[in-house]
């Protein structure tokens, strides 16, 4: 199903439904798309209409949160970061995490025609109640340039990590950017 799509229809030969007054299973799936929020929750409702053959369709009354699937996650991002380690370059990712220890993942994407290597710090652990930092150099590389964007996954509800990114240069102004939470009302302002 799409975002637009409010309703699916799936069509069921007369061999697959049993004689009355047996009760008959449909499996319904839903795969996802793998590009939609993990920042917000989804309800899905079932209805159905059997449409008889020589016959009037029969309405089945429906059940409008038949499955419920809350937020599980969170998505942080940087639309630009470096992996600069010229003298004196201080570039990191900082997390500040108010809860249990809880593991995140990140991908790295890139201008056209590089392309990204995950680093050792790619995947791992925020610590509980505490400040974690990541050497962006760690989080991935670059097949050309020193510059990408970043998206972190973290395994918390929405309210428990905030995160930023520190471009700093030893003795001179040093960058502090908000990582963006992308969707729905997750956003730190």
């Amino acid at each position: 199903m799409t975002t637009g799509t409010s309703s699916a229809t799936f069509t069921l030969v007369p061999t697959n439904v049993a004689a009355a007054p047996s009760l008959n299973s449909i499996d319904v799936v839903m795969t996802a798309a793998g590009n939609t929020s993990l920042g917000t929750s989804r309800v899905f409702g079932v209805s159905a209409v059997g449409d008889v053959v020589g016959g009037a369709d029969v309405s089945l009354s429906g059940n409008t949160s038949w499955w419920t699937w809350g937020a599980n996650a969170i998505t942080l991002l940087s639309p630009y970061f470096s992996t600069d380690q010229g003298s004196g370059v201080l570039s990191r990712f900082f997390f500040y995490n108010s809860g249990a220890a809880v593991s995140y993942s990140a991908s790295c994407k890139t201008e056209t025609g590089v392309t990204a290597t995950a680093g050792s710090a790619a995947t791992g652990t925020l610590i509980a109640n505490g400040t974690t930092h990541i050497l962006a150099k760690d989080v991935c590389s670059f097949s050309s340039g020193i510059r990408g964007s970043v998206v972190f996954t973290i395994n918390s509800p929405t309210t428990q990590v905030r995160g930023l990114y520190s471009l700093g240069f030893n003795g001179n102004n040093n960058n502090m950017l908000p990582l963006v939470r992308p969707y729905n009302t997750n956003t730190d302002e």
